[in-house]
């Protein structure tokens, strides 16, 4: 089966695909930022039927989008389990010191949700545009920050790069442990410091060969005689078109509803 690298683009006809990506960061933005105000079950499952939604406009699978939560699953089981313990509350179960509460099963689970959303509605803004045009958009929106001296071309310029990185990086790391697999590394078997101290052999050929890609990208841009303050143009100027509106106005009618609610 092929894994979908977090970040990473799919090239697909949808409609989705078509929008204009400073409606995408806009929109997405906003839904995020919705997250946040979501308590009670319901809401849950207006935000899941947006995400089905966002599925089917995008002409995604709901495994593609599940992969992107794997990507936060250390910071949803540490969470979840520290408001579990920590939370004062009816205790459920207690182990010596620890005590479980259903108040902190509650806020747990609320809190993995809120993170199993984020990632997914990240993880479509990744899949549906390209990170030139994102990196495009993201300037543009930015722009009126230049006359408060916001170095808004650089700050394009590395978001696009690491963008562009994220999927790279990923597939680098798996293929240095399949290496260090080969040769008899097990990274499943032993201590929290045994295994800590085994990553240590796959960190630093991933360090090294990061290192390595960020100079080849410095000597190409330079052959290129890419240079950041000079104004550029581009092949295809970014246009809003009605599509883009209707999914403007409808994502800030759901932002409100979920204000309001």
């Amino acid at each position: 089966m092929v894994r979908v690298a977090f970040g990473r683009y799919i090239a697909r006809k949808s409609y989705l695909h078509t929008l204009d990506p400073r409606v995408k960061v806009i929109s997405i933005s906003m839904l995020m930022a919705s997250v946040f105000f979501l308590n009670h079950w319901a809401e849950y499952l207006i935000m899941t039927a947006m995400l089905l939604l966002l599925m089917l406009l995008g002409r995604l699978s709901w495994r593609e989008l599940s992969l992107s939560v794997f990507s936060v699953a250390v910071l949803m089981s540490v969470s979840f389990f520290l408001q579990l313990a920590f939370t004062p509350g009816e205790v459920l179960v207690q182990f010596g010191p620890v005590t479980l509460t259903r108040a902190g099963l509650y806020l747990g689970l609320t809190l993995a949700g809120r993170l199993a959303f984020l990632a997914m509605l990240s993880a479509v803004l990744g899949f549906t545009t390209r990170s030139a045009e994102l990196s495009e958009g993201i300037h543009t929106l930015m722009r009126p920050l230049q006359r408060f001296g916001v170095p808004v071309r650089k700050m394009a310029l590395v978001f696009s790069v690491g963008l562009r990185f994220v999927p790279i990086v990923l597939e680098q790391g798996k293929q240095i442990m399949r290496a260090q697999q080969a040769r008899g590394i097990d990274f499943k078997t032993g201590s929290l410091v045994q295994r800590v101290k085994r990553l240590l052999a796959v960190f630093m050929p991933l360090l090294s060969a990061c290192l390595r890609r960020a100079d080849d990208l410095t000597l190409a841009m330079d052959a290129r005689g890419y240079q950041l303050d000079v104004p550029r143009s581009y092949w295809h100027p970014l246009k809003l078109h009605w599509a883009d509106g209707l999914a403007g106005v409808v994502v800030l009618v759901l932002f409100l509803i979920f204000l309001a609610i």
